[in-house]
C-alpha cells in the first residue's frame, strides 16, 4: 500500500454544476421529511427522518469540499441514499405512498452523482497520497462501504432508540449493537485504507465480508427484512471484487501497475451505466405499479 502520488490542487465544480448538485441533494434531503410529516412520524422515526434529512444537505456542503475525503463522503451519502431509494422504488412499486417518494430520492442522488463524476475525486489537495495501482477501484470500493456503514448505522440506532425508549424486544437491542460495532470497525478500516495502509485494506476486507454474510444471518436481524439483507450481501461482493486484483498483487509480491487506459475508461464508465440503469428501470417499475421482485 505504499504505491501512491502526489496530486495537485482540486479543480472546482463548475458554477452550473454546483447549483444542480445543491439542488438535487435538498430535493432529496426534503422527501424523508415530508414523508415523515405525511405519515405523522413521531419520535425515533421523525429523529430518524431529520438526521437522514440532514446528512443529504451536508453532502451538499461536502460536495464542495477541498478534500477527497470530503468529496467521498458527499458521494457515499448520495449512494446510500441512492440505494434506499432504488429498494423500495423497485421491490414496492405498487405502494405509491412509498415508491413514488423512493423514485424521486433515486432520481434526486442519481443526479448528483452523475453531474459530480469523478470532479475531487482524481484531483486530491496538494498534501494528499492517490493510489497509483487501481485507484477508481478502491475509491469506488470506499463509497461502497461508507455507504453500507451508514445505512447500518442510521438502522441501528434507530433500533436502539426504539428498544430503550419503546421496551421493545430485546433481541432488537442485540441486532443493533451487531450492526453498530460492525459499522464502527467498517470506519475505522476505511479511515486505514483512505490513509493507503496495509492494515486498512486487509481490515475493510474482512469487515465487507462480515458485513455481506451476518447481513443474510439472523445476527442482524435483517434476513426477513425482504431485498434488504441481499442489498447488503451484493454490495459486499462488488467491494470485494473491486479489491480482488490489490490483493493478487500484493500475493504475488509484485508492484501493482496502473491500469491501461482502456481498463480506466471502462471503469469510470461501469459506474454511470449501473447508476442510469438503476434509475431507468426504476421509473418503469413505479410508473407500471409493477415490482421487480415481491419478498
Amino acid at each position: 500500500m505504499r504505491h501512491y502520488s502526489r496530486v495537485p490542487g482540486p479543480t472546482r465544480h463548475p458554477v452550473g454544476i454546483s447549483a444542480l448538485v445543491a439542488l438535487a441533494s435538498l430535493i432529496a434531503a426534503c422527501v424523508p421529511v415530508w414523508f415523515a410529516l405525511q405519515e405523522h412520524w413521531t419520535g425515533a422515526l421523525f429523529a430518524g427522518a431529520l438526521s437522514y434529512a440532514a446528512f443529504l444537505v451536508a453532502a451538499a456542503v461536502l460536495a464542495h469540499g477541498r478534500s477527497r475525503g470530503a468529496q467521498l463522503l458527499a458521494r457515499s451519502i448520495w449512494w446510500s441514499a441512492f440505494g434506499a431509494g432504488a429498494l423500495v422504488a423497485l421491490f414496492a412499486a405498487n405502494s405509491h405512498e412509498v415508491s413514488r417518494p423512493g423514485l424521486v430520492v433515486v432520481l434526486a442522488t442519481s443526479t448528483a452523482l452523475l453531474a459530480t463524476a469523478r470532479r475531487g475525486l482524481g484531483d486530491g489537495a496538494g498534501d494528499e497520497r492517490a493510489p497509483v495501482a487501481y485507484p477508481r477501484a478502491i475509491m469506488v470500493s470506499m463509497i461502497m462501504a461508507l455507504a453500507d456503514a451508514q445505512a447500518l448505522g442510521w438502522i441501528g440506532g434507530i433500533m436502539v432508540y426504539a428498544s430503550v425508549r419503546h421496551h421493545g424486544n430485546p433481541g432488537d437491542l442485540a441486532h443493533a449493537c451487531a450492526m453498530l460495532s460492525c459499522a464502527g470497525v467498517a470506519l475505522c478500516a476505511l479511515f486505514g485504507l483512505y490513509r493507503l495502509r496495509m492494515w486498512g485494506l486487509v481490515l475493510s476486507a474482512i469487515a465487507t465480508l462480515a458485513i455481506g454474510v451476518l447481513a443474510l444471518t439472523p445476527v442482524f436481524g435483517l434476513h426477513d427484512a425482504g431485498p434488504i439483507p441481499y442489498a447488503f450481501a451484493l454490495s459486499a461482493a462488488v467491494q470485494l471484487a473491486l479489491l480482488a486484483p490489490l490483493f493478487l498483487a500484493i500475493i504475488r509480491r509484485r508492484a501493482p501497475s496502473p491500469p491501461s487506459p482502456g481498463v480506466q475508461r471502462l471503469a469510470s464508465a461501469v459506474p454511470v451505466v449501473v447508476i442510469v440503469a438503476i434509475a431507468a428501470l426504476s421509473v418503469i417499475t413505479v410508473a407500471t405499479s409493477h415490482s421487480l421482485i415481491r419478498f
